[in-house]
C-alpha cells in the first residue's frame, strides 16, 4: 500500500494503482557492467520489464525466498517466461532470501532496519550464498544484472545487503559497480 512500510519478502495483495510515471526511479541511468536494485511493489509486469529494458537489463536474479507473488506475472514461471519474451535472462537464488521471522524488522525504524541487516548479513556469510554473490557479480560482467524482489525501496528490504556484497566483492566474485535505485 502506498505510504506504509512493508516487511522485506511480504506482498501487499490488491491492485497497485500504476501511473504513467511508475517507472521513474526503478532503474538508475546504467553503463555498462552494474549491478543494480530494482523491486516491483506497485508496478504491472508490463511497465516492470519497460524499466528493466530501457535500462538494458540483461539479467534478472531474485532474491526472493519464495518466488510466488499474487501480483499476476511475477511468480517465477510467470516471470522467466515473460522475461525471456522480452530478451532478459532470470535466474532465482533462493538462498539469498529473507526468511520470514527477519521481515518485520525492514518495515520498522533505523534501528530495527540496522538489526533485521545484520541478521541477514550474519544468514549469507559463507556457503552457497556467497558463490551466490559471487555469482551476480561474475554475471555483472556481461551486461546490467538487476537484483529483484518486491520492495520498491532496497533501502528496506534485504537485497541491499545483497547489494553491498557485490558491490564490496565478496564471495570471492569479482567487481560490479553499483547504483541503488
Amino acid at each position: 500500500m502506498v505510504g506504509e512500510a512493508t516487511k522485506c519478502g511480504d506482498q501487499v495483495s490488491g491492485p497497485a494503482p500504476v501511473t504513467a510515471g511508475a517507472l521513474e526511479g526503478t532503474v538508475p541511468a546504467l553503463q555498462r557492467d552494474q549491478v543494480v536494485g530494482v523491486g516491483y511493489e506497485g508496478k504491472d509486469i508490463g511497465f516492470f520489464i519497460s524499466g528493466l529494458l530501457a535500462a538494458r537489463v540483461r539479467l534478472v536474479v531474485d532474491v526472493r525466498l519464495n518466488a510466488i507473488s499474487r501480483k499476476t506475472g511475477f511468480s517465477k514461471r510467470a516471470l522467466s517466461a515473460e522475461l525471456a519474451e522480452a530478451g532478459i535472462g532470470y535466474r532465482h537464488f533462493p538462498e539469498l532470501g529473507n526468511p520470514r521471522w527477519n521481515r518485520d524488522g525492514f518495515a520498522g525504524p533505523p534501528g530495527e532496519v540496522s538489526a533485521a541487516r545484520a541478521r541477514f548479513s550474519r544468514l549469507i556469510g559463507g556457503g552457497t550464498a556467497s558463490a551466490r554473490i559471487a555469482e551476480i557479480a561474475a554475471a555483472a560482467d556481461a551486461g546490467v544484472v538487476a537484483v529483484m524482489c518486491f520492495e520498491a525501496d532496497d533501502m528496506r528490504c534485504h537485497r541491499h545487503v545483497v547489494l553491498a556484497r557485490v558491490r564490496a566483492g565478496v564471495g570471492g566474485g569479482g567487481t560490479a559497480r553499483y547504483h541503488r535505485h
